[in-house]
């Protein structure tokens, strides 16, 4: 991959990542606090059920991208119009379902789930509005392909800036001008859609417009090619809305609505960190997907292993900082919450964030499942475990006291398994190598991830956090001193060298 390119992608991203948690880290505690725990566990509901419905959507979209880039690679533009125009026609019919099924489903909401009575209207409107603006992503989602064909991913962070400025614009008026409401952030998202929408249209149009819906182009053989491989997606994203996407209803449905509340609460961050694994990991797939259409594969397994590396030294700091400081954030970001309550909150992250570091390494190398369309035994993986997430989990509600660390815990420890045994093995398989292939730089990074946990629970009795300005500056000297451990240890000697002549030439 180009470096610069690289860099440039990797940089937007987390530009717009940062965007994006400084949205969640002040409206949560607002809206919690504002709402309670029982009405604010509704809002991480309605996200879930669009999770569900974004399965269905999946069985197309999801290899879209892959499919299109694959064609325009091999310069075969009319097959490219032909897969973009067929999935376009798709997407317009799914919308029409999605509409019918969340008006049916809003109508009869507190038949399906837990509700209280004072409650129903605001959540059913929260439900509704989730459930347009799903649509909206549903209608507009063929046009997010260019910036992935192009490997322009730095547009695409530039891009959710803009929409993330928007969402926090709408958040603002609303917060200021009206008592909060249930519904309000749902209504900042549909904003922040449809700005999103506008951009992805015209970057269509910049980036690939020999690419151009035309209905006579539609076909049916393309839309099957889609779904024979998206299925495998779709199923996988089921499999592992069975690890975490169920766990608020269960929780709903086995413990009660006000523990919703706190799960929904004690995942926002953590979830939002786990997010960025997927954010950065994704700028490697465009590179692995021109590497692979070229039949460069030793060149792609030297890009696979970099990428293993790359994201640890990008991500092993703040993942395994927010484990070590969780509960100084909560004390400062909560503090209405009782003591109590805010060592429940960072029992619950810890639980949920065990996986994270793991799945960030291991990303990339899932990916190569996509890459090279093999995909039978990644959903295999991902059905059987998340299966017996959902059977450990309310076999252990119905007979032990462990409630919420059940949920949160049981899905982390079943997805350390799964990445640190099947992710590297199989992506070895996928391109023919030796199954310990992609060992030697996770082992690597594993152990350094170790040693950042050790230095930082020494550094953890220095810090002064009695105040968020307190707080920050110990993050941020205890976040260097991190990341100099990580570029020390991580990164191989020649690669260390450049990054230090890099550094000199900007001074």
């Amino acid at each position: 991959m180009n470096k610069k390119q690289l860099s440039l992608n990797m940089v937007s991203v987390i530009v717009a990542f940062v965007v994006s948690i400084a949205i969640n880290f002040v409206t949560t505690p607002i809206l919690n606090k504002a709402l309670g725990d029982e009405a604010y566990g509704f809002i991480g509901m309605a996200n879930d059920f669009i999770t569900y419905a974004t399965i269905i959507s999946s069985v197309f979209n999801s290899v879209a991208g892959r499919f299109i880039s694959f064609e325009l690679h091999r310069d075969k533009v009319d097959r490219a119009s032909r897969y973009f125009s067929s999935l376009f026609v798709v997407n317009l019919i799914l919308a029409g379902l999605f509409a019918v099924i969340g008006i049916a489903l809003v109508g009869n909401l507190e038949k399906v789930v837990t509700i209280p009575p004072y409650l129903v209207t605001d959540v059913k409107l929260t439900f509704g509005i989730t459930f347009l603006n799903y649509i909206l992503v549903v209608l507009t989602s063929v046009f997010t392909v260019s910036t992935y064909v192009k490997n322009r991913l730095d547009l695409e962070g530039i891009r959710n800036i803009i929409s993330y400025a928007m969402k926090l614009a709408v958040i603002v008026f609303l917060f200021t001008c009206f008592d909060i409401k249930l519904y309000f952030l749902a209504i900042a998202t549909v904003a922040s859609t449809v700005v999103l929408a506008i951009l992805n249209v015209n970057l269509r149009k910049k980036l690939i417009p020999e690419i151009k819906f035309n209905i006579k182009k539609f076909s049916i053989t393309m839309v099957k090619r889609l779904a024979s491989s998206g299925a495998w997606m779709a199923i996988s994203n089921f499999s592992f809305t069975l690890m975490t996407g169920f766990d608020l209803l269960i929780t709903n449905y086995m413990i009660g609505v006000k523990e919703m509340g706190i799960l929904s609460a004690a995942r926002s961050i953590p979830n939002t960190l786990i997010s960025l694994v997927s954010t950065v990991g994704v700028v490697f797939t465009p590179s692995f997907v021109t590497l692979y259409a070229q039949n460069k594969i030793k060149d792609l397994v030297k890009e696979a292993g970099f990428s293993v590396r790359v994201m640890g030294a990008v991500l092993i700091v703040p993942l395994t900082g927010f484990i070590v400081f969780g509960h100084e954030f909560y004390s400062l970001w909560m503090p209405y919450k009782t003591p109590e309550e805010i060592r429940v909150l960072q029992i619950i992250s810890v639980l949920t964030m065990m996986q994270s570091i793991l799945n960030a390494l291991t990303f990339p190398l899932a990916q190569l499942s996509v890459v090279t369309d093999k995909l039978k035994a990644p959903v295999a993986a991902s059905f059987i475990i998340g299966s017996s997430n959902i059977l450990i989990v309310i076999g252990l509600l119905k007979t032990t006291h462990l409630g919420l660390y059940a949920v949160a815990g049981i899905s982390s420890l079943l997805l350390m398994i799964r990445y640190l045994t099947f992710n590297p093995i199989y992506a070895a398989k996928t391109l023919k190598c030796p199954w310990y292939t992609f060992y030697p730089p996770l082992i690597r990074s594993s152990l350094v991830t170790a040693g950042v946990m050790v230095l930082f629970l020494f550094l953890r009795r220095f810090i002064a956090s009695d105040t968020w300005l307190q707080f920050g500056i110990s993050i941020v000297i205890v976040g260097v001193i991190g990341y100099i451990f990580v570029v020390l240890t991580l990164l191989k000697k020649d690669e260390l060298k450049n990054f230090i002549e890099k550094i000199k030439n900007r001074q």
